[in-house]
């Protein structure tokens, strides 16, 4: 029997069948929990948030229109929500760009490639990863959400425009405003030669 599509599971919990909902979270749920961990830094969190975007996806369910695929909508949801809760809480840390999740196990070793040679350099040493793991953490949710969809999640501006619910310019120049603050940050600590 052939996996039922994303739609389909949809339209069966739309018509009251909540427990298919069960197969969404089991399709989306590294996913979901791997953009949450990115963004929040620590499992426990990750987990929590993890949990609230798929209550809030239920409860939600019947205002989503097909309009986008459902991975989108729930990575919408999930940065919505890890910016507001870090928001909320202040918060400052960033994910561990070595870090393997349970979820995720291809995602380690990723690197911000088209940041620039000399960043890449960075990231694969172990202590300018240290140092650049400090200087994203400086970022407010807003820039680390951009730049954890665009380098780390390797989102399309487009696909970005869509789960942020903004223009495709408005990407450019939020990734643009966070990569001028990431680039200060790593010049008072490499000088000229490693500004972005």
């Amino acid at each position: 029997m052939a996996e039922l599509t994303d739609e389909e599971i949809v339209q069966s919990v739309l018509a009251g069948n909540t427990e298919m909902f069960k197969e969404i979270v089991r399709k989306h749920a590294a996913m979901v929990y791997s953009v949450c961990y990115r963004l929040m830094g620590n499992e426990h969190d990750a987990s929590d948030l993890a949990q609230e975007v798929f209550l809030s996806a239920l409860k939600s369910i019947k205002d989503f229109k097909n309009r986008s695929l459902i991975s989108t909508w729930l990575y919408s949801i999930a940065v919505n929500k890890g910016i507001n809760l870090c928001n909320r809480r202040k918060k400052v840390k960033f994910y561990s760009i070595d870090t393997k999740t349970d979820a995720s196990e291809n995602m380690t070793q990723r690197n911000l490639g088209d940041l620039n040679t000399d960043v890449e350099n960075i990231v694969h040493n172990k202590n300018m990863k240290d140092i650049l793991e400090k200087q994203l953490s400086k970022l407010n949710p807003e820039k680390r959400a951009i730049i954890v969809l665009r380098y780390i999640e390797d989102k399309s501006y487009e696909e970005i425009a869509e789960i942020c619910d903004c223009p495709i310019g408005t990407v450019g120049s939020r990734l643009a405003r966070a990569l001028d603050e990431l680039r200060e940050n790593l010049k008072e600590i490499f000088g000229e030669r490693y500004a972005l």
